[in-house]
């Protein structure tokens, strides 16, 4: 497992390996309130980030998408920081 501390020292991203080939799984979590399973990810072409602005949360799920090494957000997913705190979720 590796751990990733992000928005200001808030939030953390919890990144475990899944498949020895390189998949890996991450969760958001606040270590309190609640931690979400936020998505999978091939180690070699792809990572999970966090950005976070004012309540909000994007999971941004980022690739490698040509040989040049450019790199694009595939995906975007958007919390309320506020609303995952008072949901108590724990999956």
């Amino acid at each position: 497992m590796r751990t990733t501390v992000v928005c200001d020292n808030r939030l953390y991203l919890e990144h475990f390996e899944i498949n020895p080939a390189g998949v890996n799984e991450s969760y958001l979590t606040d270590s309190l309130n609640f931690r979400i399973h936020v998505g999978k990810y091939d180690s070699e072409h792809e990572n999970i980030r966090c950005v976070c602005n004012g309540d909000s949360v994007f999971i941004q799920k980022i690739a490698t998408i040509d040989t040049s090494g450019v790199r694009k957000v595939i995906e975007l997913t958007t919390y309320s920081l506020s609303s995952l705190k008072e949901r108590h979720d724990f999956k």
